[in-house]
């Protein structure tokens, strides 16, 4: 499709690409919203050959265009990002229509020694899918569809713990163990992990609130008997500048006034 048409100057675009010709040469580049910052090197070369940079505007940090054809490259890149919208959106939904048609909710353990567990909608292999794998594999062979939704192993161990062992097939591709599971069990394992995130974010600032009314314990010291009050101290490797010493004792302080420093004593 032409975008553009000048005397020597034509812009073509095709799918995620547009070429520039000038009848004797091209110029192959990704289809990008251009920009009216252009690189030093390229405004210099434009200079060079006599152009003014301010005619043309950039395009994914190394290709200048004339500006006059910015308004139709614009609307082509736009056309293509609707374009793209479009095709995701088809996707998706031939997608939940297969599995609605094909697919069935499963648990799958996988990775080194089966350490990882994560909740993903899989379907039968078709017979062409699974010829190329040993006869006794085949009826078991099982295909993902669509988004996996990790599950942290206590949640699932929880779950495996509460019922028989169970094996429902494998997936391709790597080592995996597929359990089938109700629609039921696969809501209690989304809550189970939605819960154990929670927890564990609820922990994250109940420790920040414990660390702040720490510190702020030890500003209110250090405002009352107007000496620092150290916070924290670590060992740390030497900083280098005192000789023949390997590693310091880090003392964080803090003023009464908030101020914050650190003294460093070198242990040799």
């Amino acid at each position: 499709m032409n975008a553009y048409t000048a005397p020597n100057y034509i812009l073509t675009v095709a799918g995620d690409t547009a070429t520039l010709s000038n009848g004797t040469k091209t110029q192959t580049m990704p289809l990008r919203h251009g920009t009216d910052e252009i690189p030093a090197a390229l405004a210099a070369a434009l200079r060079k050959a006599g152009q003014r940079p301010a005619d043309y505007f950039c395009v994914a940090g190394r290709y200048v265009l004339r500006r006059a054809a910015l308004s139709a490259w614009t609307a082509a890149v736009d056309a293509r990002i609707a374009e793209r919208h479009a095709e995701k959106a088809a996707k998706d939904a031939a997608l939940t229509a297969d599995i609605a048609a094909r697919g069935q909710r499963a648990l799958v353990l996988h990775g080194n020694y089966l350490l990882n567990s994560s909740l993903v909608f899989v379907r039968p292999m078709t017979e062409a899918e699974s010829a190329n794998f040993a006869t006794d594999l085949r009826p078991t062979g099982k295909v993902a569809m669509g988004e996996w939704t990790s599950i942290a192993a206590p949640v699932a161990q929880a779950f495996l713990a509460g019922r028989p062992r169970q094996n429902d097939g494998w997936l391709n591709g790597q080592e995996s163990a597929v359990i089938l599971i109700t629609e039921p069990e696969w809501d209690a394992l989304q809550s189970g992990e939605s819960a154990r995130i929670e927890a564990l974010r609820a922990e994250r600032v109940a420790d920040e609130a414990a660390e702040a009314a720490r510190i702020e314990t030890a500003r209110q010291q250090a405002e009352q008997t107007g000496e620092p009050v150290e916070v924290e101290r670590v060992m740390d490797d030497c900083d280098g500048s005192a000789p023949d010493c390997s590693f310091d004792l880090i003392r964080r302080m803090i003023r009464g006034n908030g101020e914050r420093f650190v003294l460093r004593t070198h242990c040799h």
